[in-house]
């Protein structure tokens, strides 16, 4: 059986994600991008998170939402990460140890492809990234985040139909998808 969540005391020994922030190397986050990591990591409904270019979306909630998720869930969390470049799934992964890491949490594994706690048990990761293309057939995570799977340089009706198939497929798995 997988082990119990972490105690309220537990999660109150924990440090905010301001200084969990602070401690892997980006600026503190100010208050909508608080608010957007609240929007993104305390739900489980589909939800989409719209915001301009620059406003922190995959930093703050992509990639340190994801960390601190695990920071604070420890094995009983795992994340499965949608994009459409296998180089930004590469960077954003790193990222994530990086912050882990900087906070004090022990990996068992860290490659370009996924991120995994010591003591995870089953074959999800703590967090895991795969391209658009990519089956994402036999993963059961908690939940998915779809960063940024078509941009406005997809003008394409193929791609776009690709994406929703995806979206479709990834949605079958999760319910709990931004």
């Amino acid at each position: 059986p997988p082990p119990p969540p972490p105690s309220e005391f537990e999660i109150s020994q924990k440090i905010s994600f301001s200084k969990f922030c602070e401690n892997a190397g980006y600026p503190v986050p100010y208050e909508p991008q608080i608010g957007m990591l609240d929007f993104a990591m305390n739900h489980e409904e589909p939800r989409l998170l719209l915001g301009a270019r620059g406003y922190g979306k995959s930093d703050y909630v992509t990639v340190l939402g994801v960390a601190y998720d695990i920071y604070l869930n420890g094995v009983n969390t795992t994340n499965l990460i949608i994009s459409k470049s296998k180089t930004r799934n590469t960077a954003m992964i790193e990222e994530i140890a990086n912050a882990l890491q900087a906070n004090g949490v022990e990996l068992e594994k860290s490659n370009a492809s996924c991120v995994r706690v010591k003591g995870l048990v089953g074959k999800d990761h703590s967090a895991e990234v795969l391209t658009i293309k990519s089956s994402f057939r036999g993963r059961h995570p908690y939940r998915i985040l779809m960063d940024d799977p078509v941009t406005e340089e997809d003008v394409s009706p193929a791609m776009r139909k690709t994406v929703k198939r995806k979206y479709d497929e990834a949605y079958k798995l999760c319910k709990n998808i931004l």
